[in-house]
C-alpha cells in the first residue's frame, strides 16, 4: 500500500519559530559607511578615558584594561572603538552625543550599545509601551489571545537598524512608528488581516535610522501607523471649522457645542443653580 498524500507543508507556527531565531539583516550601505568612518585621535582618547573609568569602577581587570587600551590606540574606525567600550559604557564614540533622526517632528534617539527591550509578551492580556523606552536591535512582540500597543515615537534605539517582529495569534495590536525614520514593512496574514498606513512622507537622508517591521497574523491582525496617536484632549483644542474654495463664510462650531463634545458641560453662566 503506497504512501498517502504528499509531504506536509510546514505550519505557520514552525515558520514563526524559525524567524524568531533569524539574525538581523545586513544594514544598508549608508549605515555601514557611517559605522566604518575613520576614528580621530580625540575619539581614541575618549575611548581610553571611558575604559580607565570602567576599570576604576571594577568593570575591567588590569590585564583587560591594558589590552583594550592597546586596541583603542590601534583602532581605525569608530565601530572598533564602540566595540571596545560596548559592555562597560552606555556612551558611543560620537562626541558624547546620541544620533537623532533628521526630522524636526521626530523625538527618536539612536544611542548604539547594549541593552533595550527584546521581548513584549501578551498572552491573554495586553501591554502598552509608550514614552521614553529603549529598544534592542531586534525586538519580538508576541500576542496570543491578547494585544500590545507599541509606540516608538519617543523611543531610544540601540542600533541604527532595528528589526521589530510582531506575531499575533487570535490577537493583535497597534504599532506607531516615528517620523523621520525609514520604515520597511513585510506582512503575512492567515484568516486575519493587517492594516498599514505610513502616509507619503519623504524618505529621510541615507545613513539615518532604519526600522524593519515584520507582521505575521493568524486569526488576528495588527496595524502600523506613522506618528504619535492623537489624544482626545489634543483634538478638542483644535478649532472646528469648514471653508469652501469660494467666498463663503467660515462656519465655526459654537463654544457650547465644543464644550459638550469635550466633556466640559455647561458654561458657568448657564449652569442650573441650587435652590
Amino acid at each position: 500500500m503506497g504512501q498517502r498524500g504528499s509531504n506536509p507543508q510546514p505550519w505557520p507556527v514552525d515558520t514563526i519559530a524559525r524567524e524568531v531565531s533569524d539574525l538581523p539583516p545586513e544594514p544598508p550601505e549608508g549605515v555601514r559607511r557611517l559605522r566604518e568612518m575613520r576614528a580621530s585621535d580625540t575619539e581614541r582618547e575618549q575611548a581610553v578615558e571611558l575604559l580607565r573609568q570602567a576599570a576604576a569602577e571594577g568593570r575591567l581587570t588590569v590585564e583587560e584594561l591594558e589590552d583594550r587600551i592597546r586596541g583603542a590606540y590601534a583602532a581605525r574606525t569608530r565601530i572598533e572603538l564602540d566595540r571596545l567600550i560596548a559592555d562597560v559604557s552606555m556612551e558611543s564614540i560620537s562626541g558624547g552625543q546620541a544620533l537623532t533622526a533628521p526630522n524636526a517632528d521626530s523625538r527618536v534617539v539612536v544611542r548604539e550599545g547594549p541593552g533595550g527591550s527584546r521581548w513584549v509578551l501578551s498572552i491573554m492580556s495586553g501591554h502598552d509601551r509608550r514614552g521614553r523606552w529603549r529598544i534592542a536591535p531586534k525586538c519580538t512582540v508576541l500576542n496570543v489571545m491578547g494585544g500590545s500597543d507599541i509606540d516608538m515615537c519617543e523611543a531610544e534605539l540601540a542600533s541604527l537598524e532595528t528589526q521589530l517582529n510582531v506575531y499575533s495569534v487570535m490577537g493583535g495590536g497597534e504599532i506607531r512608528v516615528p517620523h523621520g525614520v525609514e520604515v520597511h514593512v513585510s506582512q503575512f496574514a492567515f484568516m486575519g488581516g493587517n492594516d498599514v498606513e505610513l502616509g507619503d512622507e519623504r524618505p529621510p537622508p541615507t545613513g539615518g535610522p532604519v526600522l524593519r517591521v515584520r507582521l505575521v497574523s493568524i486569526m488576528g491582525g495588527s496595524s502600523v501607523r506613522r506618528g504619535p496617536k492623537q489624544t482626545r484632549s489634543a483634538s478638542c483644542t483644535e478649532p472646528t471649522s469648514t471653508a469652501s474654495s469660494t467666498d463663503d463664510p467660515v462656519i465655526e462650531a459654537a463654544p457650547l457645542a465644543t464644550a459638550k463634545a469635550c466633556g466640559e458641560g455647561h458654561p458657568a453662566s448657564e449652569r442650573p443653580q441650587n435652590r
